[in-house]
């Protein structure tokens, strides 16, 4: 990222002393600057900004040479100058954040939740975090519920749901049931069943290759603290809306 300025200077997202919030829309942003302090901020905040973001980097290179350009008007003190080429780095940023794909929002994942779980699933004792489930570089959700309810027994329900660069939104469902002879069965004490511990666990190219299946190198860990713990792995190479998981059990 933007890192031509920060190695030779003592600032950082850390080190700045204020914060600038950078308005939703960049372009509409006028930098009227007081100091070179707020220079370096505002700069190191874009930097933060596109840290997070999924621009690609050979798109950068425009933006990256304004703020830079933003830092030497700077510290030639020429102000006004440092101002208008942050604004003009806002238009920039506004052009590539439009054009980037757009990650998984919590408002899409509740929307899958409320087809798995029903209307109201946020009401109804649903958790989630946020991990990399399939292989691109997004951010996915899985979200997980211990159901009490069904006339067939407890069950403890897992669903991930991931976003692909072209906006396609795909799942994964399963109920793992309690106290049975299913080899997906978890463990527990009747009448006081737990929701089991949820983690991420990263694995190696060796121990994937070993499943028999292509799967990515990471998974989620289910750990009822009295069976084995089971692994939940997300397809490769799936283009279905809905999808099956790849069940492990050491």
């Amino acid at each position: 990222m933007i890192q031509k300025y920060t190695g030779r200077r003592a600032v950082g997202i850390l080190s700045i002393l204020f914060s600038i919030a950078l308005p939703a829309s960049f372009a509409h942003a006028g930098f009227a600057l007081e100091d070179i302090g707020e220079c370096y901020a505002a700069v190191e905040a874009y930097d933060a900004e596109i840290e997070q973001s999924s621009i690609p980097a050979e798109s950068l290179k425009p933006l990256e040479n304004t703020l830079g350009q933003a830092i030497t008007a700077c510290e030639a003190g020429d102000l006004a100058q440092g101002g208008a080429l942050l604004t003009k780095a806002g238009t920039l940023f506004d052009a590539l954040w439009e054009e980037q794909p757009q990650g998984l929002t919590e408002g899409e994942f509740w929307q899958a939740a409320d087809y798995a779980w029903g209307n109201k699933s946020y009401a109804k004792g649903v958790a989630f975090m946020n991990v990399k489930v399939n292989e691109d570089d997004s951010e996915d959700i899985i979200g997980w519920r211990l159901n009490l309810d069904s006339p067939e027994g407890v069950f403890f329900d897992v669903l991930a749901v991931v976003k692909n660069a072209d906006g396609a939104i795909q799942t994964a469902f399963t109920s793992l049931p309690y106290g049975t002879n299913d080899m997906l069965s978890l463990c527990g004490i009747e009448g006081d069943y737990q929701a089991p511990e949820i983690t991420q666990t990263q694995w190696s190219v060796e121990e994937t290759a070993s499943m028999g299946v292509a799967v990515p190198p990471y998974s989620i860990r289910i750990d009822d603290g009295m069976c084995d713990a089971l692994y939940l792995f997300w397809p490769s190479n799936t283009s279905t809306k809905e999808v099956d998981f790849v069940v492990h059990r050491n």
